[in-house]
């Protein structure tokens, strides 16, 4: 015999179309988060749909939900923007390495620096520009026009 857990929804039905409540609900584990001025036919159809695992949010909240995610991107880029003016210009060099795709070796040969040093340097640099990953660091040097121009001509040595 197989034991079969079915974990169960909840969806909450509330006056408050603040975020706080809102994202209190979610964190809690519901399923759905409506207002109390929903006709009872679309409360019925949100639950139908909560009960086959969608997650449901009433177009005011979703309004709210964009808001916020705008203002936390906002928020990221200005980060960033403040963390460029951080960089020492040998973070910058490194940065645009990395970029263009060079590993720490190949950072170290191109800069006559250790390995151990880019290293500390692309730590460094994330932590300013509160990246997580190389990938995010040549996002943000390529939006930031922080690569070195480059003829069509030229190609990179493999």
């Amino acid at each position: 015999h197989r034991l079969i857990r079915r974990q169960r929804q909840m969806c909450i039905r509330d006056s408050s179309k603040t975020s706080t409540d809102f994202f209190s609900a979610f964190s809690a584990g519901a399923a759905g988060y409506v207002l109390k001025d929903i006709s009872f036919e679309s409360l019925l159809e949100m639950l139908v749909l909560a009960a086959e695992g969608n997650l449901i949010i009433t177009p005011p909240m979703a309004q709210n939900v964009i808001e916020l995610l705008k203002f936390v991107d906002n928020r990221r880029r200005q980060a960033r923007v403040e963390g460029i003016g951080l960089l020492s210009e040998q973070e910058k060099a490194v940065l645009a390495l990395i970029a263009q795709g060079d590993t720490n070796s190949e950072i170290a040969k191109t800069l006559f620096i250790s390995e151990n040093t880019v290293k500390v340097h692309v730590r460094n640099i994330m932590r300013k520009l509160h990246a997580r990953n190389r990938v995010e660091l040549g996002a943000c040097a390529m939006e930031e026009g922080l690569l070195p121009k480059r003829s069509q001509t030229t190609t990179r040595q493999m």
